[in-house]
């Protein structure tokens, strides 16, 4: 099995690095980010959320027919990888656990 990085996937790791490093992992040091359960707050998330969206990193697992980058299980590794520096990460990118592997499936 292949598993060297493209340059394209290595651009999107990084993108996804910046974005958690910038973005998101500031966010978790603010008690408004959090809500009760000690998950992100509805106001941060949609706020991040429409943050990834405009960077072009929403939907990673998706294909581009239905919203997302089609970057493969192997890209999603990386991914991953890069998402999960922060707690929130995932999920701000729509791409969280159980949900990202439905939307494969379906």
């Amino acid at each position: 099995m292949d598993l060297t990085i493209s340059p394209e996937l290595d651009d999107l790791r990084r993108r996804i690095a910046a974005f958690v490093e910038t973005q998101i992992i500031p966010r978790e040091t603010d008690p408004a980010s959090w809500d009760a359960h000690e998950n992100i707050a509805e106001p941060a998330l949609s706020e991040l959320r429409a943050k990834a969206r405009a960077a072009g990193l929403w939907c990673l697992q998706l294909s581009p027919e239905t919203g997302g980058l089609g970057v493969g299980r192997v890209g999603m590794a990386v991914c991953y990888e890069a998402m999960n520096r922060s707690i929130f990460g995932p999920v701000v990118f729509n791409s969280a656990a159980p949900d990202d592997g439905n939307m494969m499936v379906l």
